[in-house]
């Protein structure tokens, strides 16, 4: 049993490798466009936004909004782009 508790470590790594295969490497939301109520700087402002750009491992990838919002982080594939 202790020999076996000293191959747990392998977990971990086996997980983030399952999930890049599973849904892509995670990209992080930094800019975008969208339509404001004419107060642009007011982070209180109701937005409706058009596009998002992800930075990621995969480079800048621009999408089209989902239902007006941008979410922060997506998981792309590299079939995907």
């Amino acid at each position: 049993m202790k020999l076996a508790s000293l191959f747990t470590w392998i977990l971990v790594p086996a997980a983030i490798w399952a999930v890049f295969v599973l849904w892509g490497s995670p990209h992080i939301a930094l800019s975008w466009r969208f339509h404001d109520n004419g107060n642009r700087y007011d982070p209180l402002a109701e937005r409706y936004y058009t596009e998002c750009t992800y930075y990621g491992a995969l480079g800048a990838i621009t999408m089209p909004a989902e239902l007006g919002s941008c979410p922060w982080v997506r998981f792309f594939r590299e079939d995907q782009v």
